[in-house]
Parts: structure tokens; sequence; C-alpha cells
């Protein structure tokens, strides 16, 4: 291969992460802003505090670890405990295909 030739791939390859980049930065942002606005538990709730204002988790994912961790999943948000207190709440990536354009 002649040094044209791989200035060429090299040249393309690079193009091809920067596209690549550029719309993982704007799926990651638009999911970050999502994060935020949904509610969901925050720091320091207890297990009672998450009841009660969000019912009863879907499914209580047994505790692991010292402290022990456990993990409640709701139907738009999982929730992490250590012990009883909120440590974690979480919104699941789902990807959303309606905003995305047609190449």
């Amino acid at each position: 291969m002649n040094p044209g030739q791989l200035l060429i791939k090299f040249f393309f390859i690079a193009l091809l992460s920067m596209v690549s980049a550029h719309a993982d930065r704007l799926l990651i942002s638009d999911y970050a802003k999502i994060q935020e606005d949904m509610p969901k538990p925050t720091l320091g709730m207890t297990q009672d505090d998450v009841i009660e204002q969000y019912g009863m988790p879907l499914e209580q994912v047994a505790a692991v670890g010292t402290p022990p961790i456990t993990r409640w999943i709701y139907h738009d948000f999982i929730v992490f405990f250590e012990e009883s207190t909120v440590i974690h709440s979480v919104i699941p990536y789902q990807k959303n295909t309606d905003n995305i354009a047609p190449e």
C-alpha cells in the first residue's frame, strides 16, 4: 500500500469516528435531560418513603455485599439502597428512535 492510499484510509476512518462521536453526544445529552426531569426517589429517602411515594416495586432484588446493597425495580426507574436508605436511582436507558433522523 502506497503512502497516498494509507493517508486516504486514515482520513476516512477519522471522518467516520468524528461523525459517530457527534451522534453519541446528542443522544447522551438528550438522555441526561430525561434523567433530570423524570421524578424518581432521591438520596437519603428510606424504603418506607419510597413505598409511600411510588408504591411497591415490580421486583426487589436481594441484597448483596457489605454493607448490603438492595435494588428495587420500578417501571420507570431503578432504586439502589444501602441497608434501607436510597443511595442512587436511575432511569434505565431505552433507545428512542422517534427523534432519530433518517439516513
